[in-house]
């Protein structure tokens, strides 16, 4: 059996409810975005594949209408990419609060699905600017959204994007610290969310990483950055200058350190993100020229970030 096309919208504006109740939130244009989007156009022909945390499972129907549950599904198997799960993308995206005519950063798009609910949330008179790594998923994200006049896809890498500033920047790859461009080109006012942890190997493929860590949520005020946790978090490893540049000193204890932060489960009490080399007297995590710390934003932040 398969569904019509006008059977197909009932069942994502249900999806769309689903999902947004799953995330614990209310936001109507949000749910309009979901309903509005078609899953299967960003996942290509079937077979579809299930990513579970013991690998991937074939999904034993071809009809589309499977696609509207919360569950994670790969886009490219062999390095651990998936269209991740809705809930989580949907609580995210609501705690960006994205307005229309927002310039956004959408970094490390994948094929296109949240870079098409984003572009519903900025509308016509805002801009989405996508950046994806690797060619291949860049390549296919270009086709998917081509019709799409408020997006523009770059092949490039993430960690120095965007290269103008913005208001919100929305990161879909786990890195070990922000990237600099991240920082200075987020506008004062914008958001910024992006997951950050620390790299593990995965069984069935040794040379595709994830990584274990939190999902970061900074705003950038006046007088420095906002930040706080929005809860514990599994990401993609990111590819690119920031595993090579952006630890640029012992990178195994900074790791260490980092992974020591995300074990000790108090990423709740983060207040606000520091920059330069004056740490504050209580952090949850301590770099040598950036920390979270536990106490509230209170004074400027040191303009010296690297």
């Amino acid at each position: 059996m398969s569904f019509s096309k006008h059977e197909l919208a009932v069942i994502r504006r249900a999806y769309a409810k689903q999902i947004l109740a799953a995330a614990g939130i209310a936001d109507e244009d949000l749910e309009h975005a979901f309903a509005a989007e078609r899953r299967e156009h960003y996942l290509g022909p079937p077979p579809w594949f299930l990513a579970r945390y013991d690998g991937y499972y074939e999904i034993p129907s071809s009809d589309p209408a499977v696609l509207y549950q919360d569950c994670v599904l790969s886009i490219q198997q062999e390095r651990n990419v998936n269209n991740g799960s809705p809930a989580l993308h949907a609580w995210a995206l609501h705690s960006l609060q994205i307005n229309r005519g927002n310039s956004v950063a959408h970094i490390g798009c994948g094929t296109g699905y949240y870079t098409s609910i984003l572009s519903k949330l900025t509308g016509d008179s805002g801009l989405v600017t996508a950046i994806e790594f690797d060619p291949v998923l860049a390549d296919n994200a270009g086709r998917n959204l081509r019709d799409n006049g408020n997006i523009r896809v770059i092949q490039g890498d993430g960690c120095v994007w965007p290269q103008v500033p913005v208001d919100r920047i929305y990161v879909n790859f786990a890195s070990s610290r922000p990237a600099k461009s991240w920082i200075e080109n987020l506008r004062v006012g914008g958001k910024l969310i992006f997951p950050l942890g620390v790299p593990i190997e995965q069984s069935q493929n040794k040379r595709s990483k994830t990584a274990k860590g939190i999902l970061l949520f900074v705003q950038r005020e006046p007088s420095g950055y906002k930040a706080s946790s929005l809860g514990p978090t599994y990401f993609v490893w990111g590819e690119g200058s920031h595993d090579e540049t952006a630890i640029h000193y012992n990178r195994k204890k900074y790791l260490k350190q980092l992974q020591d932060s995300i074990e000790t489960k108090k990423a709740d009490r983060i207040r606000s993100l520091r920059l330069g080399k004056a740490k504050t007297s209580d952090e949850w995590f301590s770099g040598d020229d950036w920390g979270l710390s536990y106490e509230p934003l209170s004074k400027p932040s040191s303009a010296d970030f690297y």
